[in-house]
């Protein structure tokens, strides 16, 4: 992982086989049920707690029904923002809060296999500046897979404005990284692709994106808050409920063993996360928030003095706590 923040020390690595590998390994001894798109969980299921015995329903757009004593949701923040699954009750909204304040950003690859390889062998990646603000996010790097996998294929990254902008121009896409690599390499030099594929992680109904991010007015305490269960039916785990390594496969399993642990000690009545807790935590965010207009307010008073630019900066402050009153 390149966030040095939020990332793990050491050199970094490739699956060969890829992470449906990791799955393999952890499938064993796991019912599991494929093509089951989940629409909706109910978990106020005290009515129907006698004739079950359970308390959590997931319902499926196969109009299949599931019921357990937990649920363990691992969805991406993508979809949680989607609303692509509907809650009953709602869920709270120190719970809603801080899955809109997070931002979900998106990162596509332009994967390329040629007949050989024009690269040097021994670079894993290496990155190409663009001339222009134009282009700035479009394959921007190039990871080679010669090293690991013995093939010549490059993967270019495309990321921010231009993977949105750019997401349904697979074409184009290619046409740029290869306009990049030739001007790189030399234009006899880069070949046709034998094959190509362009990831569309934002439009895809299962991701809805790439990774999770602190935007203004949020903070990290919210990785936090996402990570509480509610009422101690449903669970959540993934990268954005890491806040140590949130955007990384490291950070969405140890989620996965955080929540095991938490599920197994609420089933047998040794943990229950307080409602005070969640209160205290949500209380702490407002009150970041509202130390971060103070001191974009004094900011502004002290850069107006007595000059001409006061009357827009005054403008600019009501501006401000408008938008803060409302926000609430």
């Amino acid at each position: 992982h390149v966030d040095i923040k939020c990332g793990f020390g050491g050199p970094h690595c490739i699956i060969k086989a890829g992470f449906g590998a990791v799955m393999e390994g952890l499938r064993d001894g796991l019912e599991i049920h494929m093509e089951q798109v989940v629409s909706g969980i109910n978990y106020n299921s005290d009515e129907k707690k006698a004739a079950t015995g359970s308390q959590v329903q997931v319902h499926t757009e196969e109009m299949d029904e599931f019921i357990a004593d937990a649920v363990l949701l691992t969805v991406p923040l993508g979809c949680l923002k989607s609303h692509r699954i509907t809650f009953s009750p709602p869920l709270p909204d120190w719970k809603t809060a801080s899955i809109e304040r997070l931002g979900f950003g998106l990162v596509n690859k332009v994967v390329m296999e040629f007949n050989t390889t024009f690269w040097d062998e021994k670079v894993d990646y290496f990155g190409v500046s663009s001339e222009t603000s134009e282009y700035r996010g479009r394959c921007f790097m190039f990871s080679s897979l010669k090293r690991t996998l013995g093939l010549p294929i490059l993967i270019a990254l495309v990321a921010g404005k231009a993977a949105i902008e750019d997401e349904q121009k697979e074409v184009e896409l290619l046409e740029y990284a290869l306009r990049v690599l030739r001007k790189f390499y030399g234009e006899k030099t880069v070949p046709q692709p034998t094959a190509f594929r362009v990831t569309k992680w934002g439009s895809d109904p299962f991701s809805r994106g790439a990774y999770s991010y602190v935007t203004v007015g949020a903070s990290e305490e919210d990785y936090d808050v996402l990570s509480l269960p509610v009422q101690n039916k449903i669970f959540f785990a993934g990268d954005a409920t890491c806040r140590e390594h949130p955007n990384t496969v490291g950070g969405a399993i140890l989620s996965g063993i955080r929540e095991a642990v938490r599920i197994m000690d609420a089933l047998h009545g040794r943990n229950d996360v307080s409602e005070s807790r969640i209160i205290a935590s949500s209380q702490r965010q407002l009150e970041m928030e509202k130390d971060e207009v103070r001191a974009m307010l004094n900011m502004l008073e002290n850069a107006t003095g007595n000059d001409d630019s006061f009357n827009g900066a005054a403008s600019m402050t009501e501006t401000l706590v408008s938008f803060k009153s409302n926000s609430r």
